[in-house]
This record gives C-alpha cells, structure tokens and sequence, in this order.
C-alpha cells in the first residue's frame, strides 16, 4: 500500500505498542535553548533513549470518527550539544516541550500518511468497532471513513535522566 522510512518505526511502535527500547533523534529548533542559529545550523540536534512508554487510545467521538492517543514517554537524554547546560529543571522542562511538539508533529505525520494510502496500520478500525455500540461497520465502511477520521496526538514527555555529553 505504501511505504514508510525506517525512522518512523519508533513513531509508530509508540502508537501500536509498549516500548522501552529505541534510541531517536530528533533536530528541535534553534531557539529551544535561546542557543544563536549559525548559518550552517539546521537546528539542535539531541538523540533520546526510550526507558519506557505507554499509549491510551480514546474513542471521542463515534459519529465522525475521532480519536484522542495520548504517549507517554520516559526517556533519557543521550546527545545534546556540549556547550548547553541540562542541570537545570527550566532548561529540561523547555527541551521535553519542544521534544513533545517535535513527536507529536511526527505522528500526525505518519498517521496523514497511512491515511493517504488507506492503511489503517494502526488499528483505529478496530477499536472503533470494539467501543461503539452496534458498531456492526464492514471493512468497506472503514475503508470509506478512515481517510477522514480525525486524531488528535498529544505527546507526554518525561526526561528521567541525562547520559554523557561530548
């Protein structure tokens, strides 16, 4: 049906599964940290490591078929730029924001993809039709309303602990 890049797996394991294992990297924009764009700079690179997440998928609303997935997300910070101190709580509050708008961009990403090639990889189909009463839709049904069901992604973001820096 279609294809996606191996860097999304990680996306999409958070939205199917549990997972506690995945390194990411992620580019966050310049000023997360106030840091000054230089000209070759497409952004702040960081790389995170997954201890652990979780997902909650909610049924908001059954006649137009939209969603509420919410990710949880404890992670350790793995890379950042060495010139930026990550011992203060403001400075790890701001990088988990941006780290959250960044995911959470990512999988709306994703999820307008499969949306495209009509794939329902992620099952809302079948949640729907677990949680609605008389829910009796065919997969031709489906079909017809996936393209147009509405998710809204909010990403939760917990930095647990920093690794080493260079």
């Amino acid at each position: 049906m279609g294809k996606l890049p191996a860097e999304d797996a990680f996306y999409m394991l958070m939205i199917r599964d549990r997972t506690n294992k995945g390194t990411l990297q992620l580019i966050l924009p310049d000023s997360t940290l106030k840091k000054p764009a230089s000209d070759s700079s497409d952004g702040l690179p960081i790389a995170i490591d997954s201890i652990a997440s979780k997902h909650k998928l909610q049924l908001k609303n059954a006649s137009e078929p939209e969603f509420d997935l919410t990710i949880k997300l404890d992670c350790r910070l793995m890379e950042i730029d060495a010139d930026l101190s990550v011992d203060k709580p403001e400075v790890i509050e701001k990088l988990q924001t941006e780290i959250n708008k960044k995911m959470e961009s990512e999988i709306n990403r994703i999820i307008k993809y499969s949306q495209e090639v009509n794939s329902d990889i992620f099952n809302f189909g079948e949640y729907y039709r677990a949680h609605v009463r008389n829910g009796e839709i065919d997969k031709g049904k489906w079909n017809e309303l996936y393209p147009h069901i509405k998710v809204n992604v909010t990403v939760k973001t917990r930095i647990i602990r920093d690794g080493v820096f260079q």
